[in-house]
């Protein structure tokens, strides 16, 4: 079981355990193909490169990986042929996670870049097998609001999940808050300047 992220704190998930699964929400596959995008309706994620077709282990993905790793050995996967791949979110989250799997069967690094903005706020490289060896890339414990993740070849990523860590970080301020904040500073600064100098 998962102890409580402290405010702030990047922890990495190494499996979808009942703690991950329940606080999140599974986006579902697309409906239609080339897709760009993921959604559930309320959340996005937007794809640098587009996944041209939904594949179905083991019709057209020969192998996964077993439970506890991954959630089921039978996932719908998205391939989308690149190596590396940006996944952008219409709005931050506290809880990001995704599986992935190299297409050829041998084992390559795998690495989950998780961003705020332009800063990264965590790294997950793992050794991944391409036969049946998928494995969880997700995080909790500070926002995030993108995701580059690569790959020594090309792969394949399935079971998106989302959310709000119960023990993460409080809400972001809305960025007109974020200004007022900037606005508030500058007046305080102007007025030390002006007591200082008179």
């Amino acid at each position: 079981m998962l102890r409580p992220a402290a405010q702030g704190q990047f922890t990495p998930i190494a499996q979808p355990d009942a703690w991950y699964i329940s606080n999140t929400t599974l986006l579902p596959t697309p409906a239609t193909f080339p897709a760009l995008s993921v959604t559930d309706g309320s959340f996005t994620v937007n794809l640098s490169a587009a996944a041209d077709y939904d594949r179905v282990v083991p019709g057209d993905w020969s192998t996964w990986n077993s439970p506890p790793w991954v959630e089921t050995p039978t996932p719908h996967v998205l391939y989308t042929g690149v190596t590396t791949l940006t996944m952008t979110f219409s709005n931050p989250v506290s809880i990001f996670g995704f599986e992935a799997e190299p297409d050829p069967f041998n084992i390559y690094n795998m690495s989950a870049v998780f961003y705020l903005g332009p800063n990264p706020v965590g790294t997950i490289t793992l050794p991944v097998n391409g036969n049946a060896g998928a494995r969880l890339f997700a995080a909790r414990g500070t926002f995030f609001d993108s995701v580059v993740f690569s790959s020594e070849q090309d792969f394949a990523i399935a079971r998106l999940r989302y959310g709000m860590d119960p023990g993460g970080p409080a809400a972001i301020p809305e960025a007109g808050t974020l200004a007022s904040f900037g606005s508030m500073a500058g007046l305080g600064l102007l007025w030390l300047r002006r007591r200082f100098l008179a």
